[in-house]
């Protein structure tokens, strides 16, 4: 018999130079417990992330910022539930 134990929404974004991703990012929200978020990121290019540090970690806190966002507006759905 099939359980469906948790779901999620995982939403992914990156930073990149020139039309090359340096820097990558994921996170996922559990969507029955939204409190619960999961944050991941990885470097392609160590080296164009180097020379590109303050704008990669600027696009990772924007990236931050819109999960953020998307996980208030699900805990405030869950209290009006």
């Amino acid at each position: 018999m099939l359980t469906i134990r948790s779901k999620s929404i995982s939403l992914s974004g990156d930073s990149t130079v020139n039309d090359q991703v340096v820097f990558a990012f994921q996170a996922s929200i559990n969507s029955n417990n939204p409190k619960e978020v999961q944050f991941s990121n990885w470097i392609n290019d160590h080296e164009l992330y180097k020379q590109n540090r303050k704008e990669c970690n600027s696009d990772y806190e924007s990236f931050q910022d819109e999960v953020y966002k998307l996980q208030d507006s699900m805990l405030l759905s869950a209290e009006t539930l």
